[in-house]
């Protein structure tokens, strides 16, 4: 019996790499995305405490009974304290913007993977397709040689019986 042999295999065979690839892709595009946040989350927090230490010590300077010297101390260290939190907001802001960039990316791998699977799925249904037609007409083929055989064997012994 005949095997089939589809002629597009070598562009299915394309297809399908071009599909792993894109699904590589799309989980080093998801896995970037995570840690990104992970570090503005990080970033966040570390703002965040900066912002109550910061309110904390201006509270304590309020409340506290000190010299002019200490308060004076006091006064720079929440200015320094200030700057780390403006440091500390352009951080979060240079992140947050890495973080949209990683969700583009996310969802430009998912476009290309959307558009591979897509072309791979429609050659293999297109192979699928040729491969039952093949078989279906090996089968008729062989119906028709039974049918004639059949045939032969109907007239030989008809005609030794006459």
């Amino acid at each position: 019996m005949a095997r089939f042999r589809y002629r597009l295999q070598a562009v299915l065979d394309q297809k399908k790499e071009v599909r792993e690839r894109a699904q590589e892709e799309l989980t080093r595009s998801l896995r970037a995305q995570q840690e990104a946040e992970e570090i503005l989350a990080q970033l966040r927090n570390k703002e965040q405490e900066l912002r109550d230490k910061k309110a904390e010590l201006r509270t304590e300077m309020v409340t506290v009974q000190a010299s002019a010297q200490e308060l004076r101390r006091r006064r720079d260290y929440i200015q320094r304290v200030g700057e780390e939190l403006d440091a500390a907001g352009a951080e979060v802001f240079g992140q947050r913007i890495l973080v949209d960039e990683c969700v583009e990316n996310v969802d430009r791998a998912r476009l290309i993977l959307a558009d591979a699977i897509r072309e791979a799925e429609a050659l293999e249904k297109h192979r699928e397709k040729q491969e039952t037609e093949f078989y279906a007409e090996i089968e008729r083929k062989e119906a028709l040689e039974l049918d004639e055989a059949a045939t032969q064997s109907y007239l030989r012994r008809r005609g030794d019986a006459n």
